[in-house]
């Protein structure tokens, strides 16, 4: 269960983030993004609710992302499956593409157990320059 906090602890935490984090808060693409998967689950007006909880808490920096998925799961309450979805759905529009900016509230461990790791190492493989195992070496 998320934690309550007073205005004030709230403004406080916000005040103490990046300003690169802060801005998260206002971005339309993010609100976009979150009405997108409200839509696409047919939430109602309280589970967006819940859901844009989850998310200032996560850019709050006091939800890691790697507790998003069970958060999700216990918070809203839907279908065992349905919640899963929705959680991969979070996860994978919101926390993916934000986590270069999450990366400087949290730490990496924290992204270990959403799988963003097994991202970071594709793309560095995709980087490399590679010898090309199919060519036949010229003598």
């Amino acid at each position: 269960m998320l934690k309550k906090y007073t205005q004030k602890e709230y403004h406080d935490l916000y005040e103490s983030l990046p300003k690169k984090m802060q801005h998260l808060f206002w971005e339309d693409d993010i609100s976009n993004r979150i009405e997108k998967i409200s839509e696409r689950f047919e939430l109602t007006n309280k589970e967006i609710w819940r859901i844009t909880e989850i998310i200032a808490h996560l850019f709050l920096g006091i939800l890691p992302p790697e507790h998003i998925s069970s958060v999700i799961q216990k918070e809203i309450i839907l279908k065992e499956d349905f919640s899963k979805k929705l959680a991969t759905e979070v996860i994978r529009f919101i926390v993916y593409p934000t986590q270069h900016l999450l990366k400087e509230v949290y730490s990496a461990e924290d992204f270990q157990n959403i799988g963003t790791e097994k991202i970071n190492e594709a793309k560095k493989f995709n980087n490399r320059k590679e010898e090309d195992l199919y060519r036949e070496p010229i003598d």
